[in-house]
């Protein structure tokens, strides 16, 4: 199957908007890959009230990734968590918005899971089952069309880019179990 999971922005339990572009984009990749959008929120605290703002915006999954050890961002924290939520799940993409914590997260993410990863999309799609996204280079002044063959295909996408689309549904909030080593960060 074709899941797609969102990186979820948050900041004292309120989504960030870009995130809604992200989980929206997820959704529409998924159904192109024949399977579910799911998003991934990571802080501290009750973050469960993210899932009906991120179900409404297309995700049919949320997992809250909850640790006292996470209310601040941490970028290797945060990147060891999402890591192992798509090793867990089985992801054919990761997406992010690419704001400052995506720009920074997303690479980290795409190292753990040894894959390259594509910065800045403006557009994405399946294609033949592989995900293909459209980027811009030479300051925009030129796009290139890349196909990322590598499981997951992991992108950032630039914030007003793509559109939040309202599926009108509240997300299945489901926690998942973190370990968080501070002492490692």
């Amino acid at each position: 199957m074709g899941h797609v999971l969102a990186f979820a922005e948050q900041r004292d339990g309120v989504v960030r908007g870009a995130t809604h572009e992200v989980v929206s984009t997820a959704a529409a990749l998924a159904a192109s890959l024949g399977g579910e959008a799911h998003a991934i929120v990571v802080g501290a605290g009750d973050l469960g009230g993210a899932g009906p703002a991120l179900g409404a915006s297309g995700a049919e999954r949320v997992k809250v990734a909850s640790h006292a050890d996470l209310g601040s961002y941490a970028a290797e924290a945060y990147a060891s968590v999402v890591a192992d939520a798509v090793r867990a799940g089985g992801y054919a993409a990761v997406l992010f918005a690419a704001t400052s914590v995506g720009k920074d997260l997303a690479p980290r993410v795409a190292a753990l899971l040894g894959v390259p990863m594509a910065a800045d999309v403006t557009e994405v799609a399946a294609d033949g089952g592989a995900v293909v996204v459209r980027r811009p280079v030479y300051a925009g002044k030129a796009f290139a069309r890349l196909r990322l063959e590598a499981t997951p295909a992991v992108a950032s996408l630039r914030p007003n880019a793509f559109s939040a689309a309202d599926h009108g549904a509240a997300g299945a909030v489901e926690a998942i179990d973190v370990s968080v080593d501070a002492s490692s960060w």
